[in-house]
């Protein structure tokens, strides 16, 4: 019966000894580090824009298609009071209603928007 070696403790292979060259271009991997941790912040902040601006598509796209449905409501006014009408006046005045609460908001989204940007360039001079 023969005993053998626990793995890793048997004779390794010399290690191929390297040039001047060849250790001057794989150490200077250390030099780009800065770029790629700069690169990461960069991304970050990408990101963050990314996912305020869509925010904003968001609203407006609200206001789009709110917009879209009270011009309908408007085409059909025509029919109010008939058996025609697929809604009331109190439909058509709450549909109006809404829709103006989600323009004053986008209105005081960008205002509250304008205010915090001019106070962050008045804060960086």
């Amino acid at each position: 019966m023969s005993v053998e070696p626990a793995p890793g403790t048997g004779p390794r292979p010399p290690s191929p000894q390297l040039g001047l060259l060849p250790m001057i271009i794989f150490g200077s991997r250390w030099l780009q580090l800065p770029l790629y941790l700069g690169l990461i912040v960069a991304q970050c902040v990408y990101i963050a824009l990314f996912l305020k601006e869509l925010w904003h598509l968001f609203a407006m796209a609200i206001i789009g298609i709110s917009s879209i449905a009270l011009l309908r409501t408007f085409i059909e006014a025509g029919n109010l009071g008939s058996d025609r009408a697929g809604f009331t006046e109190t439909a058509v005045m709450w549909q109006v209603l809404i829709h103006l609460t989600f323009v004053v908001s986008a209105i005081g989204i960008a205002y509250v928007d304008k205010l915090s940007e001019s106070g962050m360039r008045k804060h960086a001079e």
